[in-house]
This record gives C-alpha cells, sequence and structure tokens, in this order.
C-alpha cells in the first residue's frame, strides 16, 4: 500500500506504468523521454504552459498522460478539457486517455460514471472531455480547471477559440502545444508575447536534436557542409545527427524540415514559398524590434536625403495594421515606419 501511495503521489512515476500504442503497434509502457519529463515539470509549476515542438516527441502523450493522472487521483470533482480545431482530433486524444484507463490493474478499476466519445469520467466526479472548434458555443457550456489546446497554431479563428477557452478555464492552467504553421501565425504570437515580456508564462521549446531518436547510424565518415559544420560547431552534433538530419532533408525537403524540425524559434518560422528574399538571404540583417505605435522614427530626418516611401494596406480584418514604411535613399535603410 506504500509504494501504491508513493506511486500515486508521483506523476511521473504514475505515468511510467501506463500503457500506450508504441511505434511497432504494440502495447508497451509510457516510458517518458528527457523532453516529457521537462513538459510534466513545467504542468507541475504554476503558470500557463507554452510548447513549441518538433514532430513525434510525444508532447501530446504525455501531456493526456498527465491529465489522466490528475483526474484519477484527484479528491474533487474537477473536469480536464482537451481543444483541437477538428473534433477527430480531440477524439483522438481522448483515446489515448481512455486507453490508459482500459489497461490499469483490475485493482485500480471501478466502474464509470460516464464513458462516451467525449467524456471519461470517474466516479469521484473528475473527468476529462474532449471539445473541438468546430462546434460553436460548445466551449462555454462548461468550466474546467485545466485544458490543453492541441496544434493551435492550425486553429482557423485562434483568438476567438483562445477567448473562449479562457473564459472556461475559470483562472485554471492553460496548455498550448503546436509545431509551427507560418510565420506570425497564433502560436507565433504568443511566443513573440512572451518573449517580449508582456505575458508571463511557461515556454518550452524543443529543438530536434534533443531528441535521442533523431539520429541515424552511419558506417563510415561523412563530409560536412559548411551548414552542418556550423551545427556541429554549436550544438556538438554527431555524425549520425547530420546523417539523420541529412535523410531527413532529402525526404521531405528543406523548407519543410525547418518547420517541423527546427534547431531554433528563427528556423520554425522561415520564410518559405513564393517569396523574392529567403530566409538565407537575410539571416544577417540586423532586427529591429519596433512596437505597434503610431510612428517611430529610427533616424532623424536629413534635409540633403531623398526618401522613398512604401505602404501595405491591411484587410480590414484585424489580424495585422497597415504599414507605412520609409527608406533613405542614401543608406538603403528604413528611417520611419
Amino acid at each position: 500500500m506504500n509504494k501504491l501511495a508513493q506511486i500515486l503521489y508521483d506523476p511521473i512515476l504514475f505515468i511510467s506504468k501506463l500503457k500506450i500504442i508504441d511505434k511497432n503497434g504494440k502495447l508497451s509502457n509510457l516510458r517518458p523521454s528527457s523532453e516529457q519529463i521537462k513538459i510534466v515539470k513545467a504542468l507541475e509549476s504554476d503558470g500557463d504552459v507554452l510548447i513549441l515542438k518538433p514532430r513525434q516527441i510525444g508532447s501530446s502523450t504525455i501531456i493526456c498522460a498527465y491529465l489522466f493522472w490528475k483526474a484519477f487521483t484527484s479528491k474533487d470533482p474537477v473536469t480536464f478539457a482537451v481543444l483541437s480545431h477538428k473534433l477527430a482530433s480531440s477524439k483522438h486524444l481522448l483515446g489515448i486517455i481512455k486507453r490508459f484507463w482500459d489497461n490499469l490493474p483490475a485493482t485500480l478499476k471501478s466502474s464509470l460514471s460516464v464513458d462516451n466519445t467525449t467524456e471519461l469520467r470517474f466516479k469521484n466526479g473528475a473527468g476529462i472531455i474532449a471539445v473541438s472548434a468546430e462546434g460553436k458555443g460548445g466551449l462555454r457550456s462548461f468550466t474546467c480547471s485545466m485544458l490543453l489546446m492541441s496544434e493551435y497554431a492550425f486553429a482557423e479563428n485562434p483568438d476567438e477559440l483562445k477567448a473562449t477557452a479562457l473564459a472556461s478555464l475559470n483562472n485554471g492552467k492553460l496548455i498550448i502545444e503546436s509545431t509551427a504553421n507560418y510565420y506570425n501565425d497564433a502560436l507565433h504570437k504568443e511566443i513573440m508575447l512572451f518573449e517580449s515580456g508582456r505575458i508571463h508564462l511557461n515556454y518550452l521549446f524543443f529543438p530536434w536534436f534533443e531528441h535521442k531518436e533523431y539520429s541515424s547510424e552511419v558506417e563510415s565518415d561523412i563530409e560536412y557542409d559548411d551548414e552542418e559544420r556550423a551545427l556541429v560547431e554549436r550544438y556538438n552534433l554527431s555524425s549520425d545527427q547530420i546523417y539523420w538530419r541529412r535523410s531527413k532533408m532529402a525526404k521531405i525537403g528543406r523548407d519543410k524540415f525547418f518547420r517541423e524540425f527546427p534547431s531554433t524559434l528563427e528556423e520554425a518560422y522561415r520564410m518559405t514559398g513564393n517569396t523574392y528574399f529567403t530566409a538565407d538571404d537575410l539571416k544577417y540583417v540586423e532586427v529591429l524590434p519596433v512596437e505597434a505605435t503610431e510612428m517611430v522614427f529610427l533616424q532623424d530626418v536629413k534635409p540633403d536625403d531623398r526618401y522613398s516611401i512604401g505602404v501595405d494596406v491591411a484587410a480590414g480584418v484585424s489580424r495585422d495594421f497597415s504599414v507605412i514604411y520609409v527608406l533613405s535613399k542614401t543608406t538603403n535603410s528604413p528611417v520611419c515606419i
């Protein structure tokens, strides 16, 4: 009984006993990786959690496992929610949680008060529900203590979704996790607010090379190009990691690799597609952070200079600002925004 109490009290010990379907399609124990342990520690701390992740590190799985532990061991009738932009995705996450329940030892299981495709609720009154952004007003009909917003960068109306989620939380913990979608997407905006100090939360970014599985054994020495050599020197990467990166990039393309498996935030949000300037063109340009105010002068006006003015008019849908950009014809540098 003492050992059981210790397991129930410790989220990592409890989670490591849960069952998942592994990459080989077999039922196995959830063995938390170093990244997943960092996520649990962030969930245990005060404040909301924001996660920018590479593909397939199991962030959704470990968060679902944590929510299951919280509900299963709760003494109060609390509700936790998993939210995605598609109902099928939310149901998939709840399916992971139901698998945890189905594979618990019989001695720990009792009958459920609710068990359907969108809700799992224990006899103690605590439960987990699956909600989507597709159902209008669905989030307004309940309150929850903790809410997971999965793949937030892909939500069609993220501002409204977040506002509704926060209203449902009632001072609870908001967990946002997602891969990058495009520059200035909803996730990127949240990260920028955090980095500027305008919001306070637990922000986690996991570069691809921290994931142990992202490595492919190479039998002989490989010759690095300049970019790979810089990565080796900066992050102390192995030949196996470089070989995995090179192979993955060949399969999915360079731009998609940076988005799906970034080394830095800047890589995750590189400019891609049919643009005149690429991220490589701009990597040595000095970045000047500018607040969205009426007018910002970067240089004083010089009577003997000449200036060019460009205007980018916003669409009026409250997603970005109309911008007037003033360039010096002498220096080709911006002088006023």
